[in-house]
């Protein structure tokens, strides 16, 4: 019985992680992913969306170090 809520009490924390991660990129990256989108619905380059791209590269790692830092992962 042990193993057993130990292994439901995993799969609830790593539901409960995968939502707040899933709510918290958005909000902190949404605003870097609508800007790429705009850029690439524009010029149909991604060449030219290079700048974007790596901006919302950056905000993307740096949300997920800072999340399994802050998280422990």
């Amino acid at each position: 019985m042990t193993f057993s809520f130990y292994e439901d009490f995993m799969i609830r924390r790593h539901k409960r992680l995968e939502r707040k991660y899933d709510t918290e990129i958005r909000e902190e990256c949404d605003s870097f992913r609508i800007i790429l989108n705009d850029c690439i619905k524009r010029v149909k380059n991604e060449q030219e969306c290079s700048f974007n791209i790596s901006k919302f590269d950056e905000c993307v790692k740096n949300f997920d170090k800072k999340f399994r830092l802050y998280h422990r992962l």
